[in-house]
């Protein structure tokens, strides 16, 4: 009994000291509160809550919690304390905006031009490359049969499709361009053909070398006309002798777009009759001792392989430029024309000039009696006729339809017409030495 109630004693008295203990921390606390120091106050309050001791009393006094709550809100929190671990690095990227594949011609390799925009983000100082790589039916253009790799010849060869640039500053724009001749893809066929571009963006010269991932890629399709041109059925040289006279020579053409230019022709040889399909090749007299040589090309409007012509002409006789040359071949008639309002005659033909190149060349047309001798004359007391005018471009000079056109009145109403009239073609040059004459066309005056 004596035990019990000394325990009693122990517990009363120690549960009185705890009170008591508790108190002092608390009043000293709302202290600081009241004086505004509110940072020492949480301090107290904060030691009640968390003792192993006070805090289940501490977690039933409300109105510590209301203390502790103004003082939370009056206190700055602390901020946490640096890591000791290094900041994170930020990482090369890319971010690519736009790509758009144009034909294009560049140093004279018809081809495709790609053009590449991207933003180069934390990469100051450094070098990037870009590389571009082509698929057809969803298969890399490579090696086939033994042929040479596509690959090995766009990339590897440096034919335009891969390029490296610099970034001067933390983010910066850039754009790109890369052209691939159309002789890059091999096309044999005449149809369009559809390819992807494959555009790559490394951060490095040798990082695709060493099998680093890109930073970007993007994927572009793109039709590529036929690059082929056949001349006379050929995609090869052509090699042509030609004699010291001169000549010409017919050729045939077949693009797949439709049409071909021809270039780096000298004065001396002369492409006429073009059309889509064809061409006349003329070569002039050669009046020097010395041989003479050139080369041209014939090439598809929208395509990649050119025909080479090799001319080779040997040397004439070194005699001075030939006395002029003419002829009139080919005429035609058309009867009761509508020409400039009024019904007239026309007369079409076609005249070749040799040795007159940079000269004029008058074209005449002269209406006679039906003798042939004597000269038409109008009311004016004119000679009835017409005539137009031309300079020869080159020493072989032809035209193919030149026409003359005369109104009928000029020669029905003429002062001595006679039931039938006749009419010749002159050719004459700039000083009125004649070069040609057709005679002799019989009209009846209707």
């Amino acid at each position: 009994m004596k035990r019990l109630l000394t325990f009693l004693l122990l517990a009363s008295f120690a549960f009185a000291i705890q009170a008591q203990s508790y108190n002092k921390v608390r009043n000293d606390g709302i202290q600081y509160f009241k004086n505004g120091d509110y940072a020492m106050a949480l301090t107290k309050f904060n030691h009640l809550k968390q003792s192993p001791v006070y805090r289940e009393q501490a977690a039933t006094d409300a109105e510590l919690a209301k203390m502790i709550k103004v003082c939370n809100t009056k206190v700055p929190k602390k901020k946490k304390s640096a890591s000791n671990k290094p900041a994170a690095v930020k990482k090369n990227s890319i971010e690519i905006s736009n790509v758009t594949i144009t034909n294009a011609e560049v140093d004279g390799a018809l081809g495709v031009k790609i053009k590449c925009s991207f933003y180069a983000k934390n990469m100051k100082d450094k070098t990037g490359r870009v590389t571009c790589t082509f698929k057809s039916n969803n298969r890399t253009l490579s090696y086939e049969d033994g042929e040479a790799d596509y690959m090995d010849y766009i990339i590897y060869q440096e034919v335009g499709v891969s390029d490296v640039f610099d970034v001067k500053s933390a983010d910066e724009y850039k754009t790109m361009e890369l052209h691939v001749p159309y002789a890059a893809f091999r096309l044999h066929s005449f149809e369009d053909q559809t390819f992807t571009a494959h555009v790559e963006i490394y951060d490095a010269e040798d990082s695709e070398a060493k099998g680093d991932p890109p930073l970007a890629t993007k994927e572009e399709s793109f039709v590529c006309r036929p690059a082929s041109v056949y001349v006379d059925g050929s995609i090869n040289t052509k090699m042509i002798d030609v004699y010291a006279a001169g000549g010409y020579s017919e050729h045939s053409v077949r693009t797949g777009g439709g049409e071909f230019n021809v270039k780096g022709v000298p004065e001396w040889i002369h492409i006429t009759n073009k059309s889509n399909s064809s061409f006349r090749l003329t070569v002039d007299k050669n009046f020097s001792t010395m041989p003479r040589s050139t080369e041209f090309y014939v090439q598809a409007a929208e395509g990649g392989n050119k025909v080479k012509f090799m001319i080779n002409q040997e040397g004439g006789s070194g005699e001075e430029a030939q006395a002029a040359m003419a002829s009139i071949t080919n005429a035609q008639i058309e009867h009761n024309v509508i020409y400039k309002g009024v019904k007239s005659m026309k007369v079409c033909a076609q005249i070749d000039v040799l040795g007159m190149r940079g000269k004029q060349i008058f074209f005449y047309l002269f209406f006679y009696q039906d003798d042939n001798q004597t000269n038409l004359i109008d009311v004016d007391g004119d000679i009835v006729g017409t005539v137009d005018q031309a300079t020869a471009a080159y020493e072989n000079s032809q035209w193919s339809e030149w026409c003359l056109a005369i109104p009928n009145s000029s020669f029905l109403k003429a002062t001595n017409a006679t039931p039938t009239l006749s009419f010749d073609l002159v050719l004459k040059d700039g000083d009125g030495n004649e070069l040609a004459r057709v005679s002799n066309f019989r009209v009846e005056a209707k």
